[in-house]
Formats: C-alpha cells, structure tokens, sequence
C-alpha cells in the first residue's frame, strides 16, 4: 500500500513537471543588450550628455560601463539603473573628447545570476569610422567565455546538494529496511556501518555545499547586492547549508535522532534545490513557475539516481563485508531492487525535464553542435546512455544471478545462511552468487563515476551562455569571388553578415556598420591598384552611397559603411589593378536589425524542437509506466514479499 502511494506521488510530480513545460510562455533571458542610444555605428554631429542601454530578458542588478573617447580616455560616469524598469541602464559622459569614434563597454550582472557583456560604438562628427577598431569590436563579440572558477564551483554545488537529497532518501527506502530484517548481531553490526557511512557522506556533502556556494557567489559578485533578491538568496543559500552541517554534527553528538538528522538534510536539500531553480535561466527565461518547477523537477530526478548510487558504491560493500555469503546475496538484491524503484522514477524524472530544458535553449541542431553549451549537453547525454547502459545491466542481468525475481534455478532472497541445507549444487551457486556481488560493486561504482562527471558538465552548462543566445550574437563574415579579368580575381570580404554563403543570398543587417575588404589578386598574388578602389551602393530607391576605401600595409582596400535601409541593394567595386581598370558587381539583401527577437527563448519551431517536446512526453509516459511495471514486481516478487 505505501509503495503504491510513493508511486503515485513520483507520477504526479512527473506529469505536472511535463504540464508546466508545455504551458511555459517564452521570453527572453540573462540580460543582452536590445537597443542603445545612441545606437551602434551612430553617427553623430556632437558628443550627447549621455548613453541609455536597453536589456533584453532579465533585469540588471549591476551594471559597469566605460566609455573610450577618441583619445583613448575614459569618459563614462557612474552607470545609474532605472529603478522603475531594471532592463534600462544610463550613463553620463563626463567630457567632451572632440570628434571621432566612442567605443563602449558594458558589464552587466542579471537577475538570473549570470554576468554579460558587450561592446559597441558610436561616431562623432564626420571623420570616417576607424577600421581596425571596428574589426576588434566585432571579434569581441564573436568571444565565447567560460569561467572555470564559476564552472567548478556550480558543479560541485549540484554535488553537494545532489548528496544531500538522495543519500539519505536512498538509505531510508533502500537500505535501512532490508538491515532492519538481519537479526541479532548482524543487524546490530550493519545499523552501526550504515548509520557511519550515510553520516560521513552526508557531512561531507554539506561542507562542500557550503564552501560551493560561497566560493560561487563571491565569483558572481553577489557580495556586492546583499539588498537584493539576489543576494539574499545567495545568503539563504549559506545559511541553509550551515544549518544542515550544524545538525549532523548534533546528530553525531546524538542530540539529535538519526531520523531527525535524515529529515534535517533532506527538506534543507530541497530547499536549496528550490533556490537554484528559482534563480536559475530557465526561471528567468521562460517564467518563475515552469521553469523553477522544471529546474527542481531535473535536480531532484537527478539526486535520486546519483545520490542512491553513492549509497550502493560507498556504504552497500561495507554492509555486505561483515556478513556471510547467502546473506551478501539476500542483502545486494533487496537493496538494489528497492533503489532500482527510486532510480527509474529519478531517471524518468531527469531525463523529460532535460528535454524540455534541452527545448527551451538549444533551439537548432547547429546549436547543438557549434557552440560550448551544446557540445557539453551532446557529452552529457552520451555519459547519462552510458551510464543508463551500465545500470540496466546491473539491474536486469547481474541480478538474475542474485537471485531477483529475474533469477533462474536459484533464488537466494528467500534466503539460506551458511548453515541452512542447501540444494544440490549449492556451493557452486555461492560461489557465483559471490562473484555476481563483485562485479555488480564495479559496475555501480563506474556508473557512479560517470555520473560525476555529469554534474560537473552541469556546472559548465549553467556557466555559459545558451545556444539560443550565442546564435542570435554570433558574427559571421562572407568572401566573394568575382572574375576581373581573364588573370585577375577581385576578391571581396563583408563583415559582419546575417546569412550567405559567399556567392550568393548575402543578407545583412539594416544600418550595422559594414566592414568591406577588397583584395586584387593573380594566381594568389595580391595586386595594387593605381586607381582609388571604391564601393558604390545602390538600392532600388534610388539612394546612392559612394566610398573611397583605404588601402592597408600589406593588406586589403577597406572601409566602414552601413546600409541605411531594407531592401535589395546593388554593389559595385571599381578599381585598376596593375593598371587595369575594370569593376564588378553583386547583390546585397538588407533586413531589418533583429534586436530583442534574437534573445527569444523557447519561441523557436522546427522538427528538432519538436522531437525533443515529443521525446520529453514520451519519456515521461513509458517512464512512468516502467516505474508502476517494476514496483508491481516488486511487490509480487521482492523480499519483502
């Protein structure tokens, strides 16, 4: 009847997990910057009194700004946040530093916890744009950042909190039942090993909580918003895992029960989980409720699997060491088929939340395979089959000579002691029942191993920015070829662009400022031209832009130049390379700059996103129904029976 109403409950969550996802409404998240004033590669008549930065996504908590004048000096004042609209940042200039280009360069720290940041610029008067400076600001932008301190930290705060929801779950429904049935010494003796060991692993996983979640937020800078949400929830954070380290030493000292100690450790677990989630991207992103729901649905699954395997890797081998072999084996199966309930339930749990996660921030399959957060979820979810491999071994083939309800010929779970009869053949079963405990030891604590460093993957994972973001932010460049003359190819770069693929459907942004390189070149030898090269662009309106563009040492003709306006423009580049005059033309498409749309989460659809809603509801069906299959099998066929 209990394991019937534990059932039901782990299903509900289950489903509910999977509602919230599909009812989430997406928006954006961390906080990318949407709009400036001036905007980037305005070109201005005087110095403004101050630049106003408009966020996407979440609101700033702090925010850095300088501001590099045409000297080089830096004229930013103090950055002041609205307090009425978070997601606005201002900035007075503080001198006039004449004509020329302003480079800006902005920090933020966001509600989610994650620091962002930027760069771009603005022109003053009419000097024309600086080239060089141009190229550096776009290849800052291209930078992908991994803070190793924040990664490593992240990761073993999952670890630790991981430890502290599933060890003591996994001892109360795994292990300390089947003890509780050895009578005597052996139960005396095995209470004692499993009461040390679960104390060992739980102080341990609350001390690195502790020294995780300070080291995390002292990275992140929360030290510095203790007024804000995010700061307090950073010393809930410290505080609850000092309480819980403060109550296993209680428990230690025996002036607190060892159930009041296990109670203690996991309600503080869940708490902390519920802490992460709602702090979290996806919280942030796509909504408080679905997301911090989704966030703790996929800690807890994960806590559930990875915690009950530390238990079966560290405290199982020293509970079997002190008994005889028929009791080994009886003690192994009832241990691991009650763990193989809560595993199945916390797998099926992890795996349908991951993928709506999965859903929400790696929107493409280029995602998946171009950036740092996708190549760690595609390593990730390779380790978690691996391991899924591993435990399923142990669960459906190890076990059949344990003697499960799977065993063939010999059932030892019903039990004999050494000195019970023992049918024919019964040494020769001991001593494979024996041997089977050994390798299902190896087996748990490679799946273990492989799990680790899971988690640690989670903490690069929580660490960078998501494909939706790094896709939307990436600059990409095209190179055109066209034929001169019969000997000379003018070959022609534009930076940054939307989409194309060199030759053709080139699409750029409306108003970015446009890098354009022109080389000369006769079997791969760069020519000089003894006429200016110039750009002349048309588009359909009538509007004519024409450039001089600058010849660089040893380098390409260049310029600066946006495109003002949307719509199909011609371009033409003239020049005389080695004396001989001639031009050549191509077609450029200007679409509108995608501002915030392009830090829009969950809104995109395809056939990829799509397979990972129907995997996630898929996952949580057959899971659910695997988990009601194997608790009806162990009730009908487990040693409790």
């Amino acid at each position: 009847m209990r394991t019937r109403r534990r059932l039901s409950l782990l299903l509900f969550v289950v489903v509910c997990t999977l509602l919230l996802g599909v009812l989430a409404t997406p928006v954006g998240a961390h906080a990318f910057l949407g709009d400036s004033d001036p905007a980037n590669g305005e070109q201005l008549e005087a110095v403004p009194d101050e630049i106003t930065l408009s966020f996407t996504g979440d609101g700033v908590v702090i925010a850095e700004v300088t501001i590099a004048g045409p000297s080089g000096e830096n004229v930013a004042g103090e950055p002041v946040i609205d307090p009425d609209d978070t997601q606005v940042v201002s900035v007075p200039l503080e001198a006039d530093d004449g004509d020329g280009m302003y480079i800006v360069e902005w920090e933020v720290l966001a509600d989610d916890g994650h620091t962002t940041s930027g760069t771009f610029f603005f022109s003053v008067g009419e000097e024309p744009l600086d080239r060089d400076a141009v190229v550096d600001i776009l290849d800052d932008s291209e930078a992908e950042e991994l803070s190793t301190v924040e990664a490593g930290a992240k990761g073993l705060l999952l670890l630790g909190i991981i430890g502290l929801f599933g060890i003591p779950v996994t001892a109360r429904i795994a292990v300390h039942p089947v003890v509780n049935r050895l009578s005597g010494s052996a139960h005396n003796h095995g209470t004692r090993i499993v009461d040390r060991r679960v104390f060992h692993l739980l102080f341990l996983s609350a001390v690195s909580t502790l020294l995780a979640a300070t080291a995390l937020g002292l990275a992140r800078g929360f030290h510095e918003v203790l007024d804000q949400q995010l700061g307090q929830i950073w010393l809930l954070q410290i505080g609850l895992a000092l309480g819980i380290t403060i109550l296993l030493g209680m428990w230690r000292m025996g002036s607190l029960s060892r159930t009041n100690g296990w109670y203690g450790a996991f309600v503080g677990s869940l708490l902390l989980i519920g802490t992460i989630g709602w702090t979290s991207h996806s919280a942030t992103a796509i909504g408080r409720v679905q997301g911090t729901v989704v966030d703790i649905g996929h800690i807890a699954g994960a806590g559930l699997w990875v915690g009950g395997l530390v238990v079966l890797a560290l405290v199982m081998p020293a509970l079997l060491s002190g008994l005889n072999r028929a009791q080994q084996s009886r003690i192994a199966n009832g241990i691991i088929l009650r763990y193989s309930l809560l595993a199945l339930s916390g797998v099926t749990l992890a795996a349908a939340t991951g993928l709506i996660l999965a859903a929400w921030h790696v929107e493409t399959i280029d995602g998946l395979l171009d950036t740092l957060y996708g190549v760690a979820v595609s390593t990730k979810t390779v380790l978690v089959l691996i391991a899924l491999g591993l435990g399923g071994g142990t669960r459906y083939l190890l076990l059949r000579y344990l003697g499960g309800p799977d065993s063939q010929g010999f059932h030892l779970a019903g039990g004999y002691d050494r000195g019970d009869p023992q049918p024919d053949g019964g040494h020769d079963q001991d001593l494979a029942a024996t041997g089977t405990i050994v390798w299902v030891r190896r087996a748990i604590r490679f799946e273990l191993g492989i799990l680790l460093l899971v988690i640690l993957l989670s903490g690069v994972l929580t660490s960078v920015a998501t494909p939706a973001v790094i896709t939307a932010e990436e600059v990409d460049s095209t190179t055109i070829e066209r034929t001169f003359n019969d000997e000379v190819v003018a070959e022609v770069t534009i930076l940054p662009v939307v989409s194309g693929e060199g030759q053709q459907n080139i699409v750029v942004a409306e108003a970015e400022p446009l890098v354009f390189e022109v080389a000369f070149l006769e079997e791969r030898n760069r020519l000089e031209s003894t006429e200016p090269v110039r750009l002349l662009a048309l588009d359909s309106d009538g509007t004519e832009i024409e450039i001089e563009l600058e010849e660089f040492e040893e380098g390409p003709y260049s310029t600066v130049q946006p495109l003002p306006d949307r719509g199909i423009w011609e371009l033409r580049i003239t020049g005389a390379p080695d004396g001989m005059f001639g031009s050549v033309w191509f077609d450029v498409t200007v679409v509108p700059d995608l501002g915030e749309s392009g830090h829009e989460h969950g809104a995109a659809e395809g056939p990829f996103v799509s397979a990972m809603w129907l995997g996630a509801l898929g996952i949580g069906l057959i899971g659910s129904l695997a988990v009601l299959v194997e608790a009806i099998r162990f009730r009908n066929n487990g040693p409790d029976r």
